[in-house]
């Protein structure tokens, strides 16, 4: 199978939506990101918890499910987004053919499954050329599982509930030290983390754990582009819990606001740098 470059599924959308779409969304990923982390935060900035849920379970993944709770991260109220699941024998690792038919036969809209496969695709072409596979043939070990799953299905239906023009990436803190995967133990930020980023602006401040995994730096590439904080009116501020108490807030900020910016207005939406695929043949 090949899959071949379409629209930006961000862009084909605010089209859609009259070109009157001034909405623009911030990552502050100053403690890193992740992708409960990014689902977490745009549930604090007020992506209803119904269009999450449901969209995880049109996959259709028996034993899947998610919540949240609020939580303190050093000092800060933040939203922790949880996948669960719930079945005895333990979650299969899948290829990315097996992914995109779950998302393809599903009933997700179709703006949501476009940028989903944007995500997969791009986590994939990433992982096939650090290992020297095939598009197809390659083993997504953590991101194949059903967390990064949901992660990723429930990050583009909160995306296409915000409907943003354009999304902007802040400097992104990766953590510093050691980490352990499926493939032995790595410095950090993890090879497919670090490719993920080309383009963007990053940095280690510590602590010594990753902060930046590579579903977070998928999403986050395949939407996003990189820079500072832009001139807009801030409308929301929400903030995404991560899985570790740390000695600073571990918590992705995500800002949504009116974008000030008339030379990025509606007709002039920027690109991200990634390019979702769709199936062909």
């Amino acid at each position: 199978m090949e899959w071949v470059v379409t629209l930006n599924p961000l862009t084909d959308h605010a089209e859609k939506q009259k070109g009157d779409s001034m909405a623009l969304v911030y990552f502050d990923p100053f403690s890193g990101l992740s992708g409960d982390m990014i689902v977490g935060a745009f549930l604090d900035v007020g992506v209803p918890f119904d269009v999450v849920h449901q969209s995880v379970q049109k996959l259709g993944i028996r034993g899947l499910d998610v919540g949240c709770q609020r939580t303190i991260r050093h000092g800060v109220a933040a939203t922790k987004f949880e996948v669960a699941w719930s079945m005895a024998d333990p979650p299969v690792h899948r290829h990315l053919p097996e992914i995109l038919n779950l998302v393809e036969n599903s009933g997700l809209d179709c703006s949501v499954q476009n940028l989903a496969r944007t995500i997969f695709v791009k986590l994939s072409q990433v992982e096939a050329e650090i290992h020297g596979e095939t598009l197809s043939g390659v083993h997504l070990h953590e991101v194949g599982a059903e967390d990064s799953l949901a992660d990723i299905v429930a990050a583009a239906a909160s995306l296409m509930w915000l409907k943003p023009h354009r999304v902007v990436v802040g400097p992104i803190n990766l953590g510093a030290g050691f980490m352990y995967s499926a493939h032995g133990r790595y410095p950090v930020p993890g090879p497919a983390t670090l490719a993920l980023l080309k383009g963007f602006v990053a940095y280690q401040d510590g602590p010594r754990v990753e902060l930046a995994t590579p579903t977070g730096a998928a999403i986050a590439a395949a939407v996003g582009i990189p820079g500072v904080m832009p001139l807009m009116t801030v409308k929301s501020v929400g903030y995404g819990a991560g899985q570790r108490d740390l000695c600073r807030p571990n918590v992705l900020r995500v800002v949504v606001g009116e974008d000030c910016d008339s030379a990025t207005g509606p007709g002039q939406v920027q690109v991200a740098p990634g390019q979702p695929g769709t199936k062909k043949g």
